[in-house]
């Protein structure tokens, strides 16, 4: 008896859970959506249009120096010269002083020649009506300041023009008869013609040997095209490709002839093992009266699919989403590229059970520094489906609730990307002598794409760079 009754309650309990399920399953809507093709691009930024500058500066006191040693000793002599009031005119000239140069003003310098003059030979004069011929043997002294302007055209010939600014006689030519001191003008404004002619060559000579810019620049024009590495973590390296040489005007201000050149052309990135260096070759001059020094390159971040995963499931996951009596809940949840776009797959249960499927772009919110997937929305074939089984999914909150789960942080991934490349460009070794030297003053993310293991992102950094050469 006993049996009997336990066989029957078995039986009613059997019997109840089978209506239990059918019930349930009566509730319960299924769906296995197909997702967009697995598919990844590969995204190699845009050259950026940079400038790089080269600022030179060649101390005035270095220029003065060698022309100094160029004219030691006699500077030129003269044997047996004639013309009208002279007669076997021989003449000995050699610096009395050192030569002196100082900056003037803009492009100019002014020079100033202290010169000692030997005399000997025949002249004549007039006094009073009263022709006069002497011989003399004499020592002259005159302070000659020039007045030199420097350019450079766009073959890169340096061009000088000088001229005589003003003279001063410390010992002028005259013939004495008695007490009476009788000047010589003519032979003096012949003295001045010879010596300036003479001075302003050699002059002329020594400073286009000094600023000799294309010898200068060459060196450093190739090895800008040396690829240098702005992030060891990620490998990232970026190459100068200079098109153009650019320069100021040449400054004689604070005893420093100075100009800057800016190297201007594309700054391309790579990842990876380090780039063939450039192998462009120096092209033509062009003056310009300022530069636009700014400099712009991709740097490159990651952040891990795993970690990107791990946000969205903290944010999302087993969470229940309800419309009216209907209830679903996350219960897995995946990411991967399709093209240009992040997909979305999500596990469901609840009302309805199964597999869905979201696509969207994503892009970088500036205000909130996180990545965010914009027109995040259902894809076809999940659209399709739902509008058979569950139409009240289409709800915008549903799809907003998982927009925002997806929301990466970046304001600590830029600061560390501006902080590395900062490092490694603010003395970046060329070679000995040339040093790179850059600063970045902003950061913000161009380009997101989606590989396989990682959301990687593109960061457009700006700022100055120049070039540090210790010695030309």
């Amino acid at each position: 008896m006993k049996k009997t009754s336990i066989v029957n309650h078995s039986v009613k309990l059997i019997v109840l859970l089978v209506v239990a399920t059918l019930l349930f399953s009566s509730c319960t809507k299924r769906i296995q959506a197909i997702g967009p093709a697995e598919t990844y691009q590969k995204v190699i930024p845009p050259k950026t249009l940079s400038t790089v500058s080269v600022p030179i500066n060649i101390p005035i006191p270095a220029l003065q120096r060698s022309i100094n040693e160029q004219t030691k000793g006699t500077l030129y002599r003269i044997n047996d010269l004639s013309y009208a009031k002279v007669d076997r005119l021989s003449m000995k000239v050699w610096k009395e002083a050192p030569i002196l140069i100082r900056g003037y003003q803009k492009d100019q310098f002014e020079i100033t020649v202290p010169l000692k003059t030997w005399l000997k030979g025949g002249v004549e004069t007039e006094l009073l009506g009263v022709e006069i011929k002497r011989s003399i043997s004499t020592n002259l002294g005159m302070r000659i300041k020039f007045l030199t302007k420097i350019d450079l055209d766009k073959n890169w010939k340096v061009n000088t023009h000088t001229r005589i600014l003003n003279y001063k006689w410390t010992k002028a030519p005259a013939i004495k008869l008695g007490p009476i001191r009788i000047p010589l003008k003519f032979l003096a404004n012949k003295l001045i013609d010879t010596q300036l002619d003479y001075i302003s060559k050699t002059i002329d000579t020594e400073i286009k040997k000094q600023v000799n810019l294309r010898q200068m620049l060459g060196g450093v024009w190739n090895q800008v095209q040396a690829p240098f590495l702005v992030s060891e973590e990620y490998k990232t390296w970026v190459r100068i490709e200079p098109t153009d040489l650019l320069m100021t005007p040449i400054s004689t201000r604070k005893q420093t002839l100075s100009t800057t050149v800016g190297m201007r052309g594309y700054a391309a990135a790579f990842v990876g093992n380090k780039p063939a260096p450039g192998r462009r070759k120096l092209p033509n001059l062009t003056i310009k009266p300022s530069l636009n020094n700014r400099f712009k390159v991709y740097l490159q971040s990651k952040i891990s699919k795993s970690y990107a995963l791990q946000v969205a499931k903290q944010n999302f996951l087993n969470k229940t989403y309800s419309s009216g009596k209907r209830k679903v809940k996350i219960v897995g949840m995946n990411l991967y590229g399709s093209g240009e776009k992040i997909v979305v797959q999500a596990q469901l249960e609840g009302s309805l059970t199964g597999t869905i499927f979201l696509s969207g772009t994503p892009a970088y919110d500036p205000k909130q520094q996180t990545i965010v997937i914009n027109d995040l929305n259902f894809n076809l074939d999940t659209r399709n489906k739902l509008i058979k089984v569950a139409n009240w999914l289409f709800h915008k909150k549903f799809i907003r609730k998982i927009k925002e789960a997806i929301q990466l942080p970046m304001k600590s991934t830029l600061e560390d990307t501006k902080k590395e490349a900062q490092k490694m460009l603010k003395n970046y070794k060329v070679t000995d002598g040339i040093t790179l030297k850059g600063t970045l003053d902003d950061l913000h993310i161009d380009k997101i794409v989606m590989t396989p293991e990682s959301i990687i992102t593109w960061i457009l950094a700006s700022g100055k760079m120049k070039v540090d050469v210790k010695k030309f």
